[in-house]
């Protein structure tokens, strides 16, 4: 029981851990988008994936991300790591949406675990 404890409050620090300390790409230049991009629908609304090129210290590196908004205008920012360009994405942070869920999910359900596994209080 102690070690199921132990367990669920390490969880729940690295979770925590991996929502509030979420890294964050730190250099940015200007990027294109290509012509063309695949649309999907669901029950989340519309999504589309797109494809980028963008340059750094006069080299090309392409890139892919999925977006919630049609694409109006072929600019986009590109955000990168300095010491490895192919590391890049079109938001600032490293993470993806459902890490970070997957991360407050892990939070939630160690602690809930743990009142549910928690003895209760007795009146002697």
């Amino acid at each position: 029981m102690t070690v199921l404890v132990v367990s669920l409050v390490v969880a729940a620090i690295g979770g925590f851990r991996l929502v509030v300390k979420a890294p964050n790409y730190p250099a940015a230049t200007e990027g294109h988008l290509d012509d063309r991009y695949t649309e999907r629908s669901g029950r989340r609304g519309r999504r589309y994936d797109v494809k980028y090129t963008f340059t750094v210290d006069g080299k090309r590196f392409r890139g892919s991300a999925t977006i919630h908004h049609q694409p109006t205008t072929p600019h986009c920012t590109v955000y990168y790591e300095p010491s490895n360009p192919n590391d890049n994405g079109l938001t600032k942070s490293k993470m993806e949406t459902w890490a970070m869920v997957a991360g407050v999910l892990g939070v939630l359900g160690a602690f809930g675990a743990i009142k549910r596994l928690a003895p209760e209080g007795r009146d002697d």
